[in-house]
């Protein structure tokens, strides 16, 4: 089977998954995000550990649930306690182990759970966000950042295959071009434009359609560029090869890391 074969069937299988999920709501989707966060931690410690870091995994892997619950239930306090208690189990373990290299292994835990783990998750915290008119509103709004995302990524990667003739950043990422970049941002521009002005989605202000457009169409092809530089300063073309075809977790979701957080934000303070 042919690479575009597998990334079909992968995505064939995939969104269906993920907008049912979306859609229920509730412990549907915090389940599905906090097993792709736990996935995306494990793998974000793999590549560290390609570089002769050894992060806690074990850390990891008990603060991201938590973090999910905390954004779930509204537990504010809960994911700050976590955090500092990730942090002081590192350093702990670090102590006991008498490891030559303390402050990165407890870095890149901590960078670790945050970048992997609570940003991924604050996807559940958007999906129960209460400043939506209805569940089935704040359902919709989920499911058009996850098609923003889609629609950046893929006018950005056949506008840049068939067109791209300037590098956009050659030194992380050779194969992306200024030409598909634009391309991803202005089909940003067209798809939440177009939700704008249809009836789906009541709630949305011109505020809020300015913000993710330019959340989607330029912090979401950042986020790209940073996981791509992490790869390439790891010497890995995947971050695993869960998804055939779409590499890990982390492939799939690295324009989400950065959007999801900032949405998050942007819901916490009500600005619509």
């Amino acid at each position: 089977m042919t690479e575009g074969l597998k990334r079909i069937l992968v995505a064939v299988l995939g969104i269906p998954l993920i907008l049912s999920a979306i859609w229920f709501g509730k412990g549907y989707f915090g389940g599905l995000i906090t097993l792709v966060a736990l996935m995306g931690v494990y793998e974000f410690y793999t590549v560290a550990r390609e570089k002769n870091l050894q992060p806690h995994i074990w850390v990891g892997m008990v603060v991201t649930p938590g973090f999910s619950a905390g954004l779930y239930f509204h537990q504010y306090q809960l994911m700050i306690a976590l955090i500092l208690l990730g942090t002081m189990l590192s350093l702990g373990v670090e102590l006991v182990r008498l490891n030559s290299r303390p402050i990165e292994n407890t870095g890149i835990t901590v960078i670790g759970y945050l970048y992997a783990g609570l940003f991924i998750t604050t996807l559940i915290g958007i999906r129960e966000s209460r400043v939506f008119t209805s569940y089935q509103d704040a359902g919709i709004f989920v499911i058009m950042l996850f098609a923003g995302v889609w629609v950046c990524d893929t006018a950005a990667y056949y506008i840049g295959t068939a067109f791209g003739e300037h590098k956009l950043h050659e030194t992380v990422s050779p194969n992306k071009s200024v030409e598909g970049a634009v391309a991803g941002f202005v089909g940003t521009l067209i798809l939440v434009s177009g939700v704008y002005i249809s009836p789906l989605l009541p709630d949305l202000s011109l505020p809020m359609v300015i913000f993710l457009i330019l959340a989607v169409g330029i912090f979401g092809q950042v986020g790209d560029l940073i996981e791509s530089w992490m790869k390439r300063a790891s010497d890995l073309k995947d971050t695993s090869s869960l998804l055939p075809g779409h590499g890990g977790i982390l492939d799939r979701f690295d324009s989400l890391l950065l959007v999801a957080p900032l949405t998050y934000l942007w819901c916490q303070l009500n600005i619509f």
